[in-house]
């Protein structure tokens, strides 16, 4: 339902930009936006029409153009989301873990699962390697400098202040976290909030969530070997229709 509505309230705003906020030469007809949408009705267009030039409609077009003009940081992303760009960087590290899997002399891991600094990352950058402004190419300079900073274990993470969060200096809103898309609250993310326990044993919430962790990545590396394995399939069907 939240993706509906996103992409419904997407869509008027479309038609709204396109046949409603638009500048006819004079002589020119006013463009119709039923010629495209064969659904809609001139009538209910019309309704449309005088909705979006009221002065109320106006002001709140005129206070989000202010927002967007403040947004130094845009996103580069498809309409398939956060969702897509996770399947993008799982290909890519499947690939990358394919090339060095014949050599015995590397040590092979699973495949660690996308981090939220690796898709706000992708998120801002362009095909040709630049991102999308200057905030976000310094923003992905200091997450690199952190991420070799954590490598050389000299620097470590606490709680809800990963990589991404420390490097933007704002702490995430519960109802809207950065890098994971709609729908994913705070909790689902970083758990509960860690209490202080002087037991020194795990608890109950620190359990699901390293079993959470667990299930998920067994879960992406039998999906990657499988993947791999119906490649290896198609290859050989393929090569026996060719010599056959």
């Amino acid at each position: 339902m939240i993706w509906a509505s996103k992409r419904w309230r997407s869509f008027k705003t479309s038609v709204a930009r396109r046949y409603v906020h638009v500048e006819v030469p004079e002589g020119q007809p006013w463009p119709d936006p039923c010629m495209q949408y064969t659904f809609l009705e001139a009538a209910t267009f019309e309704k449309f029409f005088k909705l979006r030039i009221t002065p109320e409609a106006l002001e709140r077009r005129r206070r989000a153009q202010e927002i967007r003009r403040m947004n130094n940081c845009p996103q580069i992303m498809s309409h398939g989301g956060y969702a897509l760009v996770d399947k993008a960087l799982m290909k890519a590290k499947r690939m990358k873990r394919e090339e060095v899997q014949y050599d015995p002399s590397i040590l092979l891991s699973p495949p660690s699962l996308v981090c939220r600094d690796e898709r706000w990352i992708h998120a801002h950058q362009k095909k040709d390697g630049s991102f999308s402004s200057e905030y976000a190419r310094d923003v992905v300079a200091k997450i690199n400098e952190l991420k070799q900073k954590q490598s050389d274990r000299s620097f470590i993470l606490e709680g809800r202040n990963d990589i991404l969060t420390i490097t933007i200096g704002k702490p995430e809103h519960p109802g809207c976290v950065r890098g994971v898309g709609l729908g994913v609250s705070i909790r689902d993310v970083f758990g509960l909030p860690r209490q202080c326990h002087s037991s020194g044993l795990v608890t109950r919430e620190e359990m699901t969530m390293i079993l959470a962790q667990a299930r998920a990545e067994a879960r992406v590396e039998a999906e990657i070997t499988l993947e791999a394995k119906l490649e290896k399939m198609k290859e050989a069907q393929l090569r026996a229709i060719v010599f056959n």
